[in-house]
């Protein structure tokens, strides 16, 4: 079995070969508030590594055929495992997997390649998408669906060559470059900007075509899952890939919009309140803190990597008459000298700091995983509320706690186990000559990144309706 953690480096180094710059692979910032919540592998350099790792173990000079499934984001810094099987028709079987499941798995076939196949596109071909572009298309759905063209090579085939050595003297440099052309297009082209890759069926031909071009239409789309699958064409290799269009960042409401959820009546009710909204750069704590300058509350906006989030956030309760600032802190790191500097002394606290949440996919309790929920919900909850005492007066604090307590649906049973400790944690933090005062309210899903999908819910409630109850609540019973 084989291993490997891809870096940023990796990732600079195959944006480099491959030309597919989309920013959910390169930006933290923004692929943060994509569904894959922080930046992941491309899925053709996860296949090219892989095949590039296995193939002096097998006739990689014979292959013929290639279907590649990329099941789930593979995320930089995350350790993946190779492991490789051959069937009993002679065909190889390859996984990658990380400690609870399948990520990505590929089926090679070897034997005689024909010399073309069918090639009959149902777009125009005219349209070219240069070497020279850096700048990933933003396309609608409606367009995607009926575009056609080609991709030019990002890098000379010997590049490729360079790049995987032993695929390069099996397959040759502009086959592999053929495959670098469909993370570009896929990427870069279409859907472009706001895509995610899902598979690949290839057959190696000794065909040649347009030199250093990959052709591409589409044949099939589907509206439900915004899918679509083109087909592809370049020297040497020719099949289909599908992608999708995943759903845009979603667009919290500004101040003024909020403007009628805190009335006339609020608008001065807590002038000299101070409010820490940890993870207030996006999202539920975004909405809260618009929402507590409206009321004028003095609101601190925390951020962790989405420091422009966190300024876009402050520039607008400041533009609503609010006063705001945005703070850097990290819940994962010791409290002492991120609290030092505050701009000013919160008396109350909103608690939206939160761990990626993705449904585990094995049937197992995955413990782990627990304890990096338990990490970000509860230790580091507990040790900010004690960081905050100031003698003399009680902190007022908000934890948002889920409906999965009660549900605990499948795939996210560790994240309820969490959330439910923590309202017991609270609890405790509660208990008389504490300091603190902890309220726990069950939140049902609210339309934030982390809960944006394919698939457009419905039943999803108002942020601002849902959550200006309780920031009465909690500034009531707070103060200067």
């Amino acid at each position: 079995m084989i291993t490997k953690i891809f870096t940023t480096v990796d990732q600079d180094a195959f944006a480099a070969l491959s030309g597919d710059y989309n920013p959910m692979h390169m930006d933290t910032t923004a692929a943060r508030r994509t569904v894959a919540g922080a930046p992941v592998v491309h899925g053709v350099q996860v296949m090219l590594w892989a095949l590039e790792e296995i193939a002096a173990e097998c006739p990689m000079a014979l292959l013929s055929e290639l279907d590649a499934d990329f099941a789930r984001f593979v995320y930089v810094g995350a350790s993946v495992s190779l492991d490789w099987t051959f069937g009993s028709g002679g065909d190889l079987r390859i996984k990658v997997t990380d400690e609870s499941c399948c990520l990505a798995q590929y089926r090679l076939r070897f034997g005689v390649r024909p010399a073309v196949v069918d090639w009959s596109p149902c777009a125009s071909t005219d349209e070219l998408y240069a070497a020279h572009c850096n700048d990933p298309l933003d396309r609608s759905w409606d367009h995607i669906g009926t575009v056609g063209g080609r991709v030019a090579f990002y890098k000379k085939p010997g590049t490729a060559c360079v790049a995987y050595p032993k695929l390069g003297d099996a397959l040759g440099g502009e086959r592999i470059a053929g495959f670098l052309a469909m993370t570009r297009l896929v990427g870069m082209v279409a859907p472009g900007l706001h895509s995610t890759f899902h598979k690949i069926s290839a057959t190696l031909t000794d065909e040649e075509c347009s030199p250093e071009i990959l052709e591409f239409a589409p044949f099939q789309v589907n509206e439900r899952f915004h899918l679509v699958s083109f087909s592809v064409r370049s020297s040497g290799v020719s099949g289909m890939l599908r992608a999708s269009r995943r759903p845009l960042p979603l667009q919290q409401p500004s101040s003024a919009e909020l403007g009628h959820v805190v009335g006339v009546s609020n608008a001065e009710a807590y002038v000299g309140h101070v409010a820490l909204v940890v993870g207030g750069s996006r999202g539920i704590g975004e909405v809260v803190a618009k929402l507590l300058g409206l009321a004028k509350v003095e609101v601190i906006v925390t951020y962790v990597v989405g420091e422009d989030d966190a300024n876009a956030v402050v520039a607008d309760i400041r533009s609503a008459g609010g006063k705001a600032h945005a703070h850097r802190l990290d819940v994962r790191e010791e409290f002492a000298s991120q609290i030092m500097d505050l701009p000013a002394t919160p008396r109350s606290l909103y608690y939206f700091a939160t761990e990626r949440i993705v449904p585990r996919i094995s049937r197992s309790y995955d413990p782990k995983l627990f304890n990096r929920y338990c990490d970000i919900y509860l230790n580091s909850f507990q040790k900010l509320c004690q960081s905050l005492i100031v003698k003399g007066q009680t902190l007022h604090v908000f934890y948002p706690s889920t409906v999965y307590v009660e549900s605990a649906p499948a795939g996210l049973v560790e994240y309820g186990m969490a959330k439910a400790a923590a309202e017991i944690l609270a609890i405790d933090l509660s208990r008389a000559g504490s300091g603190i005062c902890v309220e726990t309210v069950r939140l049902p899903r609210l339309p934030t990144d982390q809960t944006n999908s394919l698939i457009k819910e419905q039943g999803t409630e108002s942020i601002a309706e849902r959550l200006w109850p309780i920031i009465r609540r909690i500034e009531s019973f707070g103060g200067k």
